[in-house]
């Protein structure tokens, strides 16, 4: 079986806000308990729809990453009060510079071509960083209002055919 990954930005992309900027940049992850869970996920459908797009990447072996220029410890609290599943590594600001080289270096580390990776940012300079540091990536753009039902539906749809992360 091949490996596959799908590496998930944090700020505008699974969450709906950017929470970066919403805490000041502050490195407390207790700040979060002022945040609403519909601030952060955007309603219980769209929380729901990330739970079941966890549990397909789960369910298909698929590594999620989440890689963010976001504090780690953040993003970790966040997405276990979310409870959305499993997620293999987590990258914060304190070792991510560029999202390229961030994404290159875990796909090495797991043996992955980057075909069969997905990478999906709100920042078109991720995107474009990403994209040409790991050519070959399926890079999906999200809104800055984070992943909605189009961007939800093309991961699923990637995530539960295989034959799909070769094109």
């Amino acid at each position: 079986m091949v490996r596959r990954a799908v590496f998930l930005d944090f700020d505008q992309t699974i969450s709906t806000t950017h929470v970066w900027k919403l805490l000041g940049g502050k490195k407390d992850p207790s700040l979060l308990r002022n945040v609403s869970d519909d601030r952060l996920w955007g309603g219980k459908d769209r929380e729901n729809s990330l739970r079941k797009l966890w549990k397909s990447m789960e369910d298909q072996g698929v590594d999620v990453h989440v890689i963010s220029h976001n504090w780690r410890d953040i993003v970790e609290s966040a997405l276990k009060r979310a409870d959305f599943g499993s997620t293999l590594s987590i990258c914060g600001r304190e070792t991510v510079r560029k999202k390229g080289v961030a994404v290159a270096s875990i796909l090495d580390r797991y043996n992955i071509e980057s075909k069969n990776a997905c990478f999906v940012d709100d920042d078109a300079t991720n995107i474009y960083d990403v994209s040409h540091t790991c050519p070959g990536i399926n890079a999906i753009p999200s809104p800055t209002s984070g992943l909605q039902e189009e961007q939800i539906n093309h991961l699923l749809e990637w995530v539960s055919n295989p034959k799909a992360a070769t094109s």
